[in-house]
Formats: C-alpha cells, sequence, structure tokens
C-alpha cells in the first residue's frame, strides 16, 4: 500500500507542478499582450510645410503631395477618426502662428480655414471604412 500510495502521490505531484507551470506561461503571455497593447502613439512631426504640425499616425502620401517652396498640396492618411484629426488641427495650428477663420461639415467631410501673415491654409478631411485623409494646401495670400 505505501509502493500504490507513493506513486499516486507523485502523480498528484506532477500534475499539480504542469498546472502550475502552464499557469504562469499564460500570465507571462497576458502581460506581454498587456505591454503590447499599451504602445505609446508616434508623437506628431513637421513634414514639408516647416509651420503645419502633422499627427504621428498619419503618413505622406507622395504621389498626391505636390509642393513648390513650401506651398501647395500635402496629402496624408492614417487610421484616425475624422473628428480627432479635426481636433488635432485646431489645437495644434495657433501654436504655429495659425489662426483659425472657419470650419464646417458636410457628410463624411470636414473643412478648416486658417490664415496668418503671408499664408493660409486649408484642410480638407475626409472618413471613409479603410482610413482618413487629409488634404493640406498652403498657399500664399495676396496683399492688395
Amino acid at each position: 500500500m505505501k509502493k500504490s500510495t507513493a506513486v499516486y502521490f507523485t502523480i498528484i505531484a506532477l500534475a499539480l507542478g504542469s498546472i502550475s507551470a502552464g499557469c504562469a506561461r499564460m500570465q507571462e503571455i497576458a502581460g506581454k499582450s498587456i505591454k503590447s497593447s499599451q504602445r505609446v502613439a508616434p508623437k506628431p512631426r513637421y513634414l514639408d510645410f516647416p509651420d503645419i504640425l502633422i499627427p504621428g499616425e498619419m503618413n505622406k502620401d507622395n504621389g498626391e503631395t505636390f509642393i513648390m517652396d513650401r506651398y501647395g498640396r500635402m496629402v496624408i492618411t492614417g487610421r484616425v477618426s475624422s473628428q480627432s484629426l479635426k481636433k488635432f488641427f485646431i489645437a495644434s495650428m495657433p501654436s504655429d502662428g495659425w489662426r483659425l477663420l472657419n470650419e464646417y461639415s458636410y457628410g463624411d467631410s470636414i473643412k478648416i480655414f486658417f490664415s496668418k501673415p503671408g499664408g493660409i491654409c486649408t484642410i480638407l478631411i475626409t472618413e471613409n471604412p479603410l482610413g482618413t485623409k487629409a488634404e493640406i494646401w498652403r498657399t500664399l495670400q495676396k496683399t492688395e
């Protein structure tokens, strides 16, 4: 009876050891997935326009961008909501000297207008199921 009891306790000990090792591995995997889901968003940066900050989650579409002497059209795309993109531009543009003139929404589009001495900027934001696109137009302001 002692032999069968020892075998019985050995089997239980091995089973408990396997379960606890599996639980520890599950906690390790869960910890990694939590850390990976807590990624820090990319920092905003300046691209072709030295006075228009671009959100880090947006990327320039070189095929649709045309800029000459700091003026022109830059197209950016990404997976952000159009409302958050609008809020970003309205909040960040004044720090570069831009003044909000007007903004309006129509359907899935948002249009924002800014001015500063010597320049005008219009931003058209459109959102669809595949992502968000912003066309940023920077032009000279005519003085009469």
